[in-house]
């Protein structure tokens, strides 16, 4: 029997009176509660197979309560289960999503390893962040645009993660200047301003968010709500292919590198696109500032070993 059949069956037996979906709802609950009751059973009882004929049972009943419910609404089971199905396997990232650039030239597609360096420069009323590619500056000096020292200057460690997990960052192509000329539609809707502009959202989001879910330090802390509003609003884009699993890697292997970049002040990120992977390292101190704090140690050293007279 499949859910179409049984829904057939169940929807014969439905008495269709006043409050019926209210009662629909009361039932389901005390279903639920039945099951509880039977697996405590579970526990105590030496007799697993009565235990399973009443589990069996208290499961049944639910069953024709949600299958109730769902006719009462003009819902098919059938396609409760599909789109659950669905759903659930989007948890899932193992669909190997290659990269969305594979027939393009290698100028238009997003470079496979890639090395980015993020370099802090303070002054006595502004805090920017310079990013380079083999000691070239790309895109713009970035601050945190805010009247808070939130690190949010460091936040194009979170499109280098897109990139490097999804395969996918309108932002990383224009500030590569790897855009898809060669198909005009291409370069204006996946690539285009609109794209970079959702990918600017989306990252916003995250970074708000991100105190209330433990900094995604893994990516079981990236809630599903957020995964979900950030799948919805890039449907039609060619990063719809990604599953929920991989969002949610993005998102926490993106925070842990940015939230590296602000406590070094800096740092050199790496994204491999063959293995999915985004690390960083610390800045190697300019001969500039070795000496800096060679001077200060030597300063401190001084001090500290003179000793004060009476």
């Amino acid at each position: 029997m499949d859910f179409r059949d049984y829904q057939d069956k169940a929807k014969s037996t439905i008495t269709r009176t006043s409050g019926f979906r209210l009662l629909a709802l009361f039932g389901l609950a005390g279903e639920v509660g039945s099951i509880f009751s039977a697996l405590k059973k579970g526990y105590r009882s030496k007799n697993q197979a009565a235990v399973r004929d009443e589990l069996t049972e208290e499961l049944g009943d639910a069953l024709w309560y949600l299958s109730a419910i769902a006719t009462t609404h003009g819902i098919s089971l059938e396609e409760v289960a599909q789109k659950n199905v669905v759903k659930t396997e989007s948890f899932f990232g193992s669909v190997d999503l290659g990269f969305f650039d594979a027939d393009f030239p290698p100028e238009e597609q997003i470079p496979r390893e890639l090395e980015v360096t993020f370099v802090e420069k303070r002054s006595s009323n502004k805090c920017e962040v310079l990013i380079s590619v083999n000691g070239v500056i790309i895109g713009d000096r970035v601050t945190d645009n805010s009247s808070e020292d939130d690190g949010y200057r460091f936040h194009d460690a979170f499109h280098l993660a897109y990139a490097a997990i999804l395969g996918w960052s309108p932002v990383v192509r224009d500030l590569l200047r790897h855009k898809r000329k060669s198909d005009p539609k291409i370069d204006e809707v996946e690539d285009g301003a609109r794209a970079r502009a959702i990918e600017e959202s989306i990252s916003a989001f995250v970074f708000a968010e991100a105190d209330r879910h433990s900094m995604y330090e893994s990516p079981t802390d990236v809630p599903f709500v957020l995964t979900k509003a950030i799948m919805r609003i890039t449907q039609g884009l060619e990063v719809s292919a990604c599953k929920v699993a991989h969002w949610n890697l993005a998102i926490s292997e993106g925070f842990r590198v940015f939230d590296k970049l602000r406590r070094w002040r800096g740092g050199i990120v790496t994204i491999d696109l063959h293995q999915r992977a985004i690390n960083v390292r610390q800045l190697k101190p300019s001969p500039k500032q070795v000496r800096k704090a060679a001077k200060a140690k030597t300063t401190r050293a001084r001090n500290n070993s003179r000793v004060k007279r009476p």
